[in-house]
C-alpha cells in the first residue's frame, strides 16, 4: 500500500458581464466539420487496428493449424477470436470520432468536450496528454465564429496547465518509475457538481475531474499491471454562454493554481 497525496487545483474562469453575454449568444457556427489532425489520428488508429485486427486473426489461424496443447487457446484463439475482432472494433471506433459534433445542446457536455476531449486530450494512448494540433481543432469546434479565440495564446495555457499537471504527478510519480515501470494512459473521470441558471443564455457550472497518474509494467508473462502513481483533483468553476441552440465557455483559458492535499492511498 503506497501513501500518497491528492494534489487538487483549483480553476475559476471569468464571469461574462450580461451585455458581453448577450452579444456572444448572437453569434453564429461555422460547419464544425474535423479538422486535419482530427482527420489524421482517426485514420491512423483505424489503420493500425485494422491491420493489427488482420496480422493477430492470420497468426492465431496459424497457430491453431501447426500446434497443439494449452498454448494454442491463447496464441491461436485467443489472437484469432478475441483479440482480432477487439483490435478492428477499436480501430473503427476511432474512425467514428470523426461523426462526433462539437455543438453541444448541454451546457454540461460542452465542458466535458472542453477538458475531456480537447484540453487533456482523449487522442492520448499510452501516454498523459494528447497532441497540441488535436487539442486546438477540437477547441475551434466548440466555439462560435466570432469568440477572438487565438490558437497561439490557447496552446500556451493548455501546456502551462499540462506542465503544471505533470509537474503534481512526476512529485510521486518519478519515484516510482523503477523496475520497468514506465507511463501509461492515466485514468480519467469528470463529474458536474453545480449547475445554475443565471439567465436564460448564462449558467455557471462547477465540476471536479478526477486525473490518476498510471504506470505500467509487463512482466514474464506477457501480462500488464497497473499502478496508481499520482492522484489529481482539478476543481472547475466554469461560465458557459448559449448560442442559438449550442452552449459554449466563455473563458477558455481560466487561471488555475494548485491547492492543499489530502491524503489518500492507493496500492500497485
Amino acid at each position: 500500500m503506497n501513501k500518497i497525496q491528492t494534489v487538487v487545483f483549483d480553476i475559476n474562469g471569468r464571469k461574462p458581464e450580461q451585455a458581453e453575454a448577450d452579444r456572444l449568444s448572437k453569434l453564429s457556427y461555422g460547419s464544425g466539420l474535423p479538422g486535419g489532425a482530427e482527420i489524421k489520428d482517426a485514420l491512423k488508429w483505424f489503420c493500425i487496428g485494422v491491420i493489427a485486427g488482420f496480422v493477430l486473426f492470420i497468426f492465431g489461424r496459424w497457430v491453431i493449424k501447426r500446434f497443439v496443447g494449452p498454448g494454442v487457446l491463447i496464441f491461436g484463439y485467443g489472437f484469432a477470436f478475441l483479440g482480432a475482432p477487439v483490435s478492428v472494433i477499436f480501430g473503427f471506433c476511432s474512425l467514428f470520432k470523426l461523426f462526433r459534433s462539437a455543438h453541444k445542446k448541454k451546457a454540461a457536455d460542452a465542458l466535458q468536450w472542453a477538458w475531456m476531449v480537447s484540453i487533456l486530450g482523449d487522442d492520448a494512448v499510452g501516454e498523459r496528454f494528447g497532441k497540441m494540433p488535436y487539442t486546438l481543432s477540437t477547441m475551434r469546434r466548440l466555439l462560435p465564429e466570432g469568440t477572438g479565440f487565438d490558437t497561439g495564446d490557447f496552446e500556451l495555457y493548455v501546456t502551462a496547465l499540462r506542465g503544471a499537471i505533470a509537474k503534481a504527478a512526476d512529485e510521486t510519480a518519478a519515484e516510482l518509475r523503477t523496475g520497468g515501470w514506465h507511463e501509461s494512459s492515466p485514468n480519467k473521470s469528470c463529474r458536474i457538481v453545480e449547475e445554475k441558471e443565471l439567465s436564460p443564455d448564462l449558467r455557471e457550472l462547477s465540476a471536479v475531474i478526477t486525473y490518476n497518474d498510471q504506470l505500467a509494467l509487463t512482466n514474464n508473462n506477457n501480462k500488464t499491471q497497473y499502478m496508481t502513481s499520482a492522484m489529481l483533483e482539478l476543481h472547475i468553476r466554469q461560465y458557459f454562454v448559449r448560442c442559438g441552440k449550442y452552449w459554449f465557455p466563455y473563458d477558455v483559458m481560466p487561471p488555475f493554481q494548485r491547492e492543499e492535499t489530502i491524503l489518500s492511498s492507493a496500492s500497485a
